[in-house]
């Protein structure tokens, strides 16, 4: 399995799935409250890569 370090370069590269909006408090939070979970650190860490 490849080390996460040796593809972030290419993690959030152009796809099929189209660009989204940047992640922010706001929709952390609503997200949380619809799952009803408090979303992990390492999680959110990752999702806030660029």
């Amino acid at each position: 399995m490849a080390r996460f370090d040796e593809v972030r370069a290419t993690f959030w590269d152009d796809g099929d799935y189209g660009v989204q909006q940047p992640l922010t408090d706001e929709m952390v939070r609503e997200a949380e409250r619809v799952l009803g979970v408090t979303l992990p650190s390492a999680l959110l860490d990752l999702l806030l890569l660029k």
